[in-house]
């Protein structure tokens, strides 16, 4: 069902000091982002951006509300996951017994049609399903789903000065 991992996401109380840290340890590129309406993912609302190096994506993410946040680490908070028909797959998922946090997809700032899963059916991971636009130039294809293309784990050397 799920084609590919699409990113994964990082909380961060410092969004343009963790841009900067991918930018500069992975040469990483800065594809987009924005600020963030108050919803599911990030209740307070807030900013963020979308990193790529390589083959692969990270979403960064700056609440507004930074209660609880690890002042000196990149937080994981969500996996994001491909799939080629968002409707069908609401469907299919809905028929096993999955529950989503909104009724409806919506629209991000990169034209990405998502939902996030109810995190009470998904074992208290917080993750989404993604159906990206028509392929173009700039657009990343994601990662593959196979244990060599696997995303880092232990991202946790960013600190604040």
């Amino acid at each position: 069902m799920f084609e590919k991992i699409q990113h994964v996401g990082y909380l961060t109380p410092d969004l343009d000091r963790a841009i900067a840290w991918f930018e500069e340890s992975f040469n990483g590129v800065r594809v987009g982002g924005g600020p963030l309406n108050p919803g599911y993912a990030i209740p307070s609302g807030g900013r963020n951006a979308y990193v790529r190096f390589g083959n692969a994506e990270v979403e960064l993410l700056e609440p507004v509300d930074q209660a609880g946040l690890s002042s000196e680490v990149l937080d994981m908070h969500h996996v994001g996951y491909v799939v080629s028909d968002i409707n069908k797959s609401i469907n299919d998922l809905a028929a096993r017994g999955f529950k989503f946090a909104a009724d409806k997809p919506n629209v991000n700032v990169l034209g990405h049609q998502l939902l996030y899963f109810d995190s009470s059916t998904t074992n208290g991971v917080k993750m989404h399903i993604t159906q990206l636009p028509m392929r173009c130039p700039t657009q990343m294809t994601a990662w593959k789903l196979s244990a060599s293309s696997m995303p880092v784990t232990g991202l946790r050397t960013w600190r604040k000065p």
